[in-house]
Formats: C-alpha cells, structure tokens, sequence
C-alpha cells in the first residue's frame, strides 16, 4: 500500500496503513494497540461551535455524518446537562443563525427595490422571519442526543477539592473559574468510565483542558469533528485504502465538471480592496481538487467525502482608490473618493467541497457522481497574485484644491 501511495501523485487516500494517521502522522504504539477501538463519545461545545453547530446538514453534512457513523457502529453517545446549557447558549455564535438575521434585515431595507422590481413576494418573506433557525438547530441537537447516555451532575465536593488543589482541568494560574463547566462534565464522564470498565472513550474537544485531565487514562482526544470521525470510520471500515483511491481517482473527472457548473454559480470578492460595484468574475479555473480528502460516509455503494478545492480566478470591478482620495480626519468622511479599475489576472480561492460518489463494490473504477456541494458561507474570498490598478479619473482640479487644504490629505 504504502509503495502504491508513494506512486500515486494525484491520488493519496486519507486512510492510510495503520501506523499512520491521516495527517502523515507516525502512530505511537498506544494509539494503534489501545485506542483502535471506541464504544462511548462525547463532544465538547468547543467542537460543536467549530463545527457552525450545523446539527441540521445545511451548509455542511459534517455533523450529520458523524452522528450517523456513531449511530451505524453501536457507539453510545455521552450527554450532560452542561453541554445543553451552553449550546443553547451560543446557537447565536452560528453562521447559520446569523446570515438569517442578515437576510431578514436586507429584505426590510430592500422592500421598496423589490416591489419596483416586481419581485416583492410577502408570503416567502413572512416565512422567512417566520421561521426560527435557531429553535430547529436546537431541537434538532436534542433529537439527536435523544438516545444518549444523560449523565448526571457528579459530587460538587470532588469538583471544588481540585479546584483548591488545581489538578487538571484547573490550573495553576489563569481564571480558574471559567474552567468549572469543562471541570464538571470531566468529573461526570469519569464516574462513568469507572463503573463501565470495557467501556473505551473517544473525547472530541479543542480544550486542552480535556487532554490534561485524561492524560493518564486510556482515553483519546481529538481536537475536531473531521478527526474524530476520520478514526471512526476506521473502524472495521467496508472499504480499503485502495479502493477508495481508485473510486476518487476514477470520478475525478466528473468531479471536476460539476465543481465548474458550481463555481459559474458563485460570487466572488477580494477582501483587501472596497468595491464601488460588485467583482465581475470573467474566468475560473479548476487548479485541484485535494486527493487528501475526509470520508463523511462509506457504504458498499457509495463514499460521501470532503475535500478542499483549489480555484484561479481572473475577472475585473471598479474599487475605491483610498491613495488618491481626500480624507477628512476631523469629520471622518471622505471628501472626495476617487475610483480605479482593477484588473485581475490571477486571484486564488481555496473552498471545501462535499462530494457524494457512488460505485460498484465489485469494480471500484465504475463510478457516478450523485453530488456535490460547496461549503461556503456568502461570497468566495480571492488572494491576489497577479492584477494591476487603473485610476479612473474625474474632477482633478476639485482633486488638487481639496488636496491643499489644511488638514485635508490623502
């Protein structure tokens, strides 16, 4: 295997042999004997907030995925009540939650353009404000963990002498206090796993407050959601590295071609310029689409993966040209705002994608692409790496005497 992946330059799976992860890692002997095997997972609201908490599969079916790979492989879930608390509490922090607000904003500013325009449609906006993204992302969060393992709050007393003592999670110095609901859910799990001896726990959390407290324990942590269910799904997987080389590098091609249709859809903006109206892409070009992929779901018919796409964009907009406008520095407003033409030749977009192949288990290279699906929220961000900038000129005599006038400089 190892041989066919060093072969392969387009084509490396990111399940690999079993000494190395799917970041390239060498595996300590620890993680391959003792930690190849999982039956209970909890998640930290860390990665629940790294995930857009998108319980829902709207932007990404990340979280979705990963539930289901639990669910297929027996593995129970762990629920505590702290962890309900705090995703309720910061739904709001979601994307999702937040473009709605946007959105219902715009349509209220926007109303009397959209009745011009003949496209005022009352109803749909009403369903829009009607309908509370952040009520369904919660209840579907507690559908989800509807079968879980609840914990229970574990002794307070337990809790508050490694608080005074600073054992993991609370440290020496820093605000100790913040650390009491991570110290809390940790305390909980660990009253489970005593009275659940063949148990075998897979923690998914950024805290490093949870790798401390587990150190000596034979417990794993992940940092993520894309890591915890890349070592799931390595569980007793249907699928071997090699064919799943072989199902990515035969729809490749196919990839490709929906990704354009779906890139032809999109708007684009460069963040390090202001425009006075909208960047005009005029052509996008695949560069690649990453072999080092995150399998999402794996059956004996389909794959569904993530993966990262590399774009080169050219195409032209009219920005603000702040080098040859008038600031006022007493009353903060420009006045006067010079334009320029800008012209890109070469701007990069790098976008997660989500591709769902189907194949034949018998024959790995008869593939169909059934989907894809970018996973970006609002406009496509370009860096710029090849573009030039055309003033466009207007009143220059208005340019030169705002120009000399004290306290008036570009």
């Amino acid at each position: 295997m190892l041989k066919r992946l060093e072969k392969l330059s387009k084509a490396r799976c990111v399940f690999e042999l079993n000494t190395y992860d799917f970041w390239g890692r060498v595996r300590t002997m620890d993680e391959i004997k003792g930690n190849s095997r999982y039956t209970v997972v909890i998640i930290d609201t860390s990665a629940f907030h790294d995930a857009n908490s998108d319980f829902l599969g709207i932007n990404s079916e990340m979280l979705p995925s990963f539930f289901e790979a639990l669910k297929e492989k027996d593995i129970l879930l762990l629920a505590h009540p702290v962890i309900d608390g705090e995703i309720k509490k910061h739904l709001s922090d979601s994307s999702l939650v937040k473009n709605q607000q946007k959105l219902e904003t715009y349509l209220n500013k926007n109303e009397k353009l959209l009745r011009i325009a003949g496209c005022y449609d009352g109803g749909l906006i009403n369903k829009i404000k009607a309908y509370d993204i952040k009520d369904r992302l919660y209840k579907e969060y507690l559908n989800i963990y509807d079968d879980a393992v609840r914990l229970p709050y574990p002794s307070m007393e337990t809790v508050f002498e490694k608080y005074f003592k600073a054992i993991p999670p609370f440290a020496d110095t820093g605000k100790k206090k913040a650390e009491f609901p991570d110290a809390v859910i940790i305390e909980s799990v660990r009253d489970y796993m005593k009275e659940h001896d063949n148990d075998s726990l897979l923690v998914v959390s950024r805290d490093g407050d949870w790798e401390e407290a587990f150190e000596d324990d034979n417990v794993r942590v992940v940092d993520s959601i894309e890591k915890a269910i890349t070592l799931v799904n390595e569980m007793d997987c249907v699928l071997n590295d090699e064919m799943m080389c072989e199902i990515f590098d035969s729809a490749l091609d196919e990839i490709k071609q929906q990704l354009e249709f779906l890139f032809d859809l999109e708007c684009y903006d460069v963040p390090e310029f202001e425009f006075e109206s909208d960047f005009n892409a005029e052509s996008i070009e695949i560069v690649d689409v990453s072999d080092i992929f995150i399998p999402l779901k794996v059956s004996r018919k389909q794959l569904l993966l993530q993966t990262e796409v590399e774009i080169s964009v050219s195409g032209t907009g009219v920005i603000y040209d702040e080098d040859r406008s008038v600031w006022d520095s007493e009353d903060k407003y420009y006045w006067v705002r010079e334009i320029a033409d800008l012209d890109v030749q070469k701007g990069v977009g790098r976008i997660k994608a989500e591709i769902l192949i189907e194949f034949d288990f018998d024959n790995p290279t008869e593939v169909e692409v059934l989907k894809t699906k970018l996973i970006n929220i609002g406009n496509i961000d370009l860096d710029l790496l090849e573009y030039k900038i055309d003033p466009i000129y207007s009143d220059e005599d208005q340019y030169e005497y705002l120009e000399a006038l004290e306290g008036h400089t570009p």
